[in-house]
């Protein structure tokens, strides 16, 4: 019997060690009883914990009395009921500020950005208290020179150049002694605290801390850099300032060499400093760098990932948005943990993919990340509070305030923990070894970006696709780490704890002469070297042939890049090959007992068919994450390797054993799908709580002033407000009902009530609360008895207090702090009826709907010609919907008989049918075996679907209808921002929904056994 099988079917359902570790925004005043309500929440939907995180929103003081105490009863309640709970180390992000006690201490402490000031001949040079030198460009027959004064500028001058630093709200962190106030201020405090509760290694309730996006400003400046650049380069890096900006000397050497010495005293004094205290302490030390994406990022803001996580005893990355990313971001750091011992690797994941990312997407971009060597995920969001801006904090929020929360939640948690249980046995195979090239990148930095660099960026980035998508098993290898942890035996070059058979070197300007020596070893005990594109013509930055010279002699193969796959399977390389349609990557591990193999369609919208030609000869089972189940897969042995067809739906996954032990599972039996039928519209639509309309637009005044005359979104309304003095505003919200409002049950929900006066219809509402919805700052108030039919004004008055904010942009150290002191929002009404549009619907790209509204209120139909609900009376809807109806079927039941969905447009499906539940589904297949529930003659049948708070919160009105990047301006009346790309984003007037229901019609269908005989 499979020991591996056997011990799958329970696989990381006991204990948190496999599941997710959500980033827990803290973003309000904190009430140590609701924090305790959470944590039990969150052990209900199948997560491991939270990392205790302050957010923007947060009004209880941070490190005072009352956060720690805030600290202490999330840490005793998780303790109490088998959770972890992780410390962060900021008041938002990124780390380093110690909640702004750090840059406080002084200049010394601030962030410091190199500036080059140019100033035209005869022009007067002004005198700068951060001022560093000053430079004459002077020519001197036909050559052009810099020479470095001080005072007036040399006669003949055609140019002069003043070099100096500005200062930010940030620190800097290639300051060894920033980092040492960061730690005593924000570290001590917790060990001082809960040091009792910490245990590295999941072995406390407090397992360790996470830094977040720790990093240096593109161009840094730092009073500790000339003495460090001397010492490492042996020049004057002042007189070397021009060559950073100019092509003149050797100013790629001096490039590199700045970027060398930037990334060496960030790597020593802040990642070092932290991870050496967090081990003293029994802390793993978690997190990730900022930029981590490429080449170009990493250059501008971190110097290189890589020698970071030698010191993250759990390093992490951040993975944003609804897409994939780059195969770099997580093989830099998967390469890296499993060279130091095998560490775990935590990725920061989810973040900015919108209210209506379903979990079907999730589960393809977490396996995605799983499949490249991360085995923590950090969900990005839980909110504390949803009140104010921060329902807008970078969605979802993928906890208490979504209508999947928490059941349906936990069936991809468990997935989850099933899947990283599998993908922790074993080892990885990698034997190939690709050199990392961003000192390739920091040597063709101009001063303001690397972009000269962006070639070698890419061809890395499109060689490491190369290689996933043909099956070879790799990994990185940063020349840094190798310098230190290095070595070469039996043919094997080594970094750390693995090593590799094969080395690939990449399109590369400049090599390392540590790394260029264990080369020639490598090669002289027989390793090969396959060289892909261009090879370095430098060292260490500088000009040697040596590199070049040898790569040219040594190298197996020199090799394009859309060869490389070819090439290194004919090297005999363990590879995991697909012959078919669409895009499948692999991972491959060696067990005790055989193989596994874990393969993921990478294309969210075709399926993958084909041949899976795998590295061994063992039998197969698929094993299914879902149930913990296995099933015999349909084998052929061929040249010691073993072939299966492949047919993954968009988004799927599969797990393979091959085992030389005993499977347990029945032979494989070849079955061929019969149809029988469609089951046609019209359906019955049943909504499981109350409708919701949201108004979002309203017209407003003054105390004693007139009403504008047009509408304005209230978002829109407050940012005008925030830059003006305080003043008693008045909004009113007008909306159009065409049905009994009493009997329709009427409420309103707003944020803030005891901030606001309400007025109906012109009488002045009590506002007495009855509960909450969503949210616990989402109340409800009771205001039928003063609404009419027809049109309706709910009248809120406050008084408008902004927030003194610095002149100015500010670093986002202390942005991602700053809010206003009123929030105005968006209200809702909530009852039994439809909301309709006046205007036309119209079909949008990215499985939406488009209608200019406006939208009224109108007594419930409950039915739907075609399975869609927001068009038919529930376009603002968040929450469960089911549709029913009656179909005859006149066949007799059967064994193998299935009810089959297309993909919904909701988070999960549901179907009972005559009252026997067949299930919930969040992913494809929607294929749903009957059994006995399939009568003959009439048959009911339930859909229950869930959807999402994408629809109630928006984005309504962002110009792509459904934006997959999400964060606050994507809310907001501007030309776009960082997430929506050169020149992406912008407004639409119209109203933009996502789509709910069901997409086509489900159909009836029985698997049989294929006849097989001799005629």
């Amino acid at each position: 019997m499979s020991d591996f099988a056997r011990r799958f079917v329970d696989a990381g359902l006991e204990g948190p060690r496999f599941r997710g570790v959500p980033f827990w925004a803290w973003n309000d005043r904190l009430d140590p009883q609701e924090i305790r309500r959470q944590v039990r929440a969150m052990q209900e939907a199948g997560l491991g914990g939270a990392f205790m995180h302050a957010r923007i929103g947060l009004e209880t003081p941070y490190m005072g009395e009352e956060w720690m105490a805030a600290i202490r009863a999330c840490v005793e309640e998780s303790d109490t009921i088998g959770l972890h709970a992780w410390l962060y180390d900021e008041d938002c992000w990124p780390s380093g500020t110690g909640g702004g006690a750090v840059p406080a201490l002084g200049e010394a402490y601030l962030q410091k950005k190199l500036i080059r000031d140019r100033f035209v001949e005869g022009g007067e040079v002004p005198s700068d208290e951060r001022e560093i030198a000053r430079f004459a460009l002077m020519e001197d027959a036909g050559f052009t020179r810099y020479e470095r004064f001080e005072g007036d500028a040399p006669r003949g001058a055609r140019e002069v150049h003043r070099f100096r630093y500005e200062v930010s709200e940030y620190v800097d962190l290639l300051s060894a002694q920033v980092t040492r106030a960061f730690i005593e201020h924000q570290y001590e405090p917790y060990a001082a605290a809960l040091s009792d509760r910490f245990g590295a290694g999941f072995s406390g309730t407090v397992p360790g801390v996470f830094t977040d996006e720790p990093q240096h400003c593109n161009g840094p400046w730092s009073f500790d850099l000339p003495e460090a650049y001397a010492a490492q380069w042996g020049r004057d890096l002042v007189d070397d300032l021009p060559a950073l900006f100019e092509e003149i000397g050797d100013y790629t050497a001096v490039r590199h060499h700045y970027h060398a010495t930037v990334t060496e005293l960030f790597v020593e004094g802040f990642t070092r400093q932290i991870g050496e205290w967090c081990a003293e302490h029994n802390l793993d030390f978690t997190g990730h760098v900022m930029a981590e994406d490429n080449l170009i990022s990493q250059t501008m803001f971190v110097g290189a990932a890589m020698p970071h996580y030698e010191y993250m005893s759990l390093p992490g990355i951040d993975h944003l948005c609804r897409q994939l990313g780059t195969v770099a971001l997580m093989k830099q750091v998967s390469s890296a943990a499993r060279q130091f011992g095998g560490r775990r690797v935590l990725s920061e994941m989810f973040g900015c993919s919108g209210w209506n990312v379903s979990l079907e997407t999730l589960k393809w971009m977490a396996e995605w990340q799983f499949l490249l060597g991360v085995s923590l995920p950090c969900q990005h969001l839980s909110l504390y509070s949803m009140r104010g801006c921060r329902k807008r904090d970078y969605p979802p929020s993928l906890h208490v305030q979504q209508p999947y929360f928490p059941e349906i939640y936990r069936i991809l948690n468990d997935r989850v923990a099933r899947v990283l249980w599998a993908l922790d046995q074993g080892d990885l195979v990698a034997e190939v070894a690709v050199l990392h090239p961003i000192e390739s990148a920091w040597a063709l930095w101009d001063g303001s970006s690397p972009a000269g660099g962006e070639s070698y960026s890419a061809d890395f980035e499109t060689l490491s696709q190369e290689l996933l998508d043909a099956g070879i098993g790799f990994e990185y290898v940063d020349e840094r780490i190798l310098s230190r942890h290095g070595s070469v035996a039996s043919g094997r070059l080594a970094s750390g704890d693995c090593s590799y058979r094969v080395v690939v070197v990449p399109p590369m300007l400049t090599i390392r002469r540590t790394t260029l020596s264990l080369l020639r070893q490598f090669v002289e005990e027989d390793g090969v070297i396959v060289s892909v594109g261009e090879d370095p013509v430098r060292i260490d930055g500088e000009e040697d042939p040596a590199a070049y010279d040898f790569l040219a002699s040594a190298c197996k193969a020199h090799i394009g890049i859309d060869q490389a796959g070819r090439v290194l399977a004919g090297l005999s390389v363990p590879r995991v090959e697909v012959r078919g349609s669409g895009r499948v990557v692999s991972q491959h591990r060696r067990i005790e007992e055989g193989d596994l193999f874990f393969l993921l369609n990478a294309d969210p919208w075709e399926s993958a068919e084909g041949t899976l030609v795998l590295p061994t000869a063992y039998p197969l089972v698929e094993l299914d994450p879902d149930t913990g189940g296995a099933r015999a897969v349909a084998t052929t042995v061929r040249d010691g390797a073993t072939e299966a067809q492949l047919d993954l739906p968009p988004m799927g996954s599969c797990l393979l054993l091959a085992s030389s032990a005993p499977l347990p599972v029945a032979p494989y039996v070849p079955r061929d799908y019969l149809p029988l039928g469609e089951i046609t519209p019209p359906w019955s639509i049943q909504a499981l709580e109350p409708n919701q309309l949201t108004l979002d637009r309203c017209v407003w005044r003054e105390a004693g002033g007139e009403w504008s005359p047009e509408p304005i979104e209230v978002i829109h309304l407050q940012r005008l407000l925030e830059a003006e003095q305080p003043r008693d505003v008045h909004l009113r919200f007008d909306v159009d009902i065409r049905t009994d409002p009493e009997a329709a049950d009427i409420e309103l929900v707003l944020e803030n009530p005891n901030e606001v006066r309400l007025s109906v219809n012109g009488q002045p509402v009590e506002i007495l609360t009855r509960g909450t919805w969503r949210d616990v700052a989402f109340h409800r108030v009771s205001i039928d008895r003063w609404l009419r039919e027809g049109m309706n004004s709910i009248e809120l008055s406050c008084r408008f207090v902004g927030r003194d904010l610095p002149a100015g942009e500010v670093h986002e150290s202390l942005g991602n702090r700053l809010r206003s002191r009123t929030e105005l929002e968006s209200v809702y009404l909530r009852g039994d009826f439809e909301v309709h549009s006046d205007g036309r619907w119209q079909p949008g790209e990215r499985e939406t709907w488009v209608s200019p509204g406006p939208f009224v209120i109108v007594a419930p139909r409950r039915e739907s010609a075609d399975g869609d609900c927001v068009t038919h009376g529930y376009p603002f809807y968040s929450g469960v919907v089911r549709l029913s109806q009656t179909f005859r079927y006149d066949g007799e039941p059967m064994e193998g008989t299935v009810l089959s969905f297309d993909r919904p447009h909701a988070v999960s499906l549901r179907a009972v049918l005559n009252g026997v539940d067949l299930g919930t589904r969040c992913w494809a297949p929607f294929d749903y075996p009957v059994g006995d529930a399939l009568c003959q003659g009439d048959n009911e049948l339930v859909v229950e679907l869930c959807g999402t708070n994408r629809n109630t919160l928006g984005p309504h009105h962002h110009v792509d209808l459904e934006p997959y990047g999400v964060g606050p301006g994507q809310f907001e009346r501007n030309d776009g921002d960082w997430l929506d790309g050169p020149g992406g984003g912008g407004w639409l007037e119209e109203y933009a929904f996502v789509r709910f229901g069901l997409q086509g019609n489900p159909v009836l269908g029985r698997w049989v056994a294929r006849e097989t005989g001799n005629g």
